[in-house]
Formats: structure tokens, sequence, C-alpha cells
């Protein structure tokens, strides 16, 4: 996209990722605050339950960076 390359545009995404920052870790330091989030995501999934299509068995291969990191700079 070529608006991404904007300044505004990257100002917008590192103010979204600073939200979300917060959002984690007020998150993460009052645990009725997730709790209360957790019960508004299953009322608002009235049942639904979502099933990934990735298979279980499936895991995601080890040490994978570290061969992209050797063959970019001859680590």
């Amino acid at each position: 996209m070529a608006q991404g390359k904007e300044s505004y545009a990257h100002d917008a995404m590192l103010l979204a990722g600073k939200a979300m920052a917060c959002t984690a870790i007020s998150a993460l330091e009052n645990p009725e605050l997730l709790d209360n989030a957790k019960k508004e995501l299953a009322e608002r999934l009235d049942g639904e339950t979502y099933t990934s299509l990735i298979p279980k068995e499936l895991t995601p291969p080890k040490n994978k960076q570290k061969g992209i990191k050797q063959k970019l700079f001859n680590w």
C-alpha cells in the first residue's frame, strides 16, 4: 500500500500498537478485567465456537529464524 509509506499512516500504526500494548498490560495487571472480557466474549458468541482449519498435529518449524539469519547475515 502506498499509504503505508506516508508519515501520518506510520504515526497511526504506532498509535494503534501503543493502544494494543496498553490494553494488554491492563489485562495482565487486572485479572478481573480479563475475566469480564472472557464472559462478554462468551455472551457475544452465544454458544458459537471457532474451529481452526489448521490441523492440531501440525506444528511450526523449529529454528526457522536461525536459518534465515544465517542466510541473510552469514552468521
